[in-house]
């Protein structure tokens, strides 16, 4: 018998976009900003590393049968999935390719802000770039726009506008810093990443289980970290 197929509760849901949203983008970069500018802590990385912990745990526990239906699904038939990941990672290739060469010759950009950030930060800290972009945003990031907010609109306005209003917030916010700094050349970046999102959120769909999506982006960002 086919399990009935299984989403993160509305609470959970709402509590997981508001502490992504509001903590991880607003209140805890500023906590950060405060104790290391009065001299309360010393290693901002560690104190940063030890946020994501605290959001990656909270998130997990409030979504925890989601993902446990997920692993179940995924190992229902695991070279179905697998080949469903290896595919959306083609996919993503063959995306980003054309759109980044487009990107260029519209506005002269070789790469966008959020990329040159995983660059930098890499070469200062690699330990701490390998947690943040291949453990914590695959998963968190995951629970937030597929197992959250495309669920969420998928009640109201069917898959494919629950796909698109879910990549477009994917995308929105790898270049929303961009926004806030007045880098507005790097706001067409938010076609690619949205595309890319679109991407995962197919293969979430297709394969029903958030592992598929969560490794997809694991992989897609260790490529972009190692590459």
């Amino acid at each position: 018998m086919n399990e009935e197929r299984k989403q993160i509760p509305l609470l959970n849901s709402i509590l997981i976009i508001l502490h992504y949203a509001l903590g991880y983008n607003f209140l805890y970069p500023r906590l950060l900003v405060y104790l290391y500018r009065n001299g309360y802590i010393g290693d901002g990385y560690l104190v940063q590393i030890l946020i994501y912990v605290f959001m990656l745990v909270t998130t997990v526990l409030l979504a925890q049968d989601f993902i446990a239906y997920g692993i179940r699904k995924f190992m229902s038939d695991v070279s179905k999935n697998l080949m469903i990941v290896a595919k959306s990672i083609a996919r993503m290739f063959l995306l980003t390719i054309p759109v980044s060469v487009i990107i260029y010759f519209i506005s002269g950009l070789s790469t966008s802000s959020n990329q040159s950030m995983v660059d930098t930060l890499k070469q200062e800290n690699m330990l701490y770039m390998i947690f943040a972009s291949v453990i914590f945003a695959p998963i968190v990031e995951e629970m937030v726009f597929r197992g959250s907010i495309y669920n969420l609109c998928k009640k109201h306005v069917g898959k494919l506008w629950a796909m698109i209003i879910a990549s477009f917030l994917f995308g929105f916010l790898h270049v929303y810093d961009s926004l806030l700094s007045g880098n507005y050349a790097d706001l067409i970046y938010i076609f690619l990443y949205g595309g890319l999102g679109f991407i995962i959120n197919m293969a979430y769909e297709n394969s029903d289980s958030i592992i598929c999506a969560i490794l997809i982006h694991m992989l897609n960002n260790s490529l972009g970290l190692f590459l």
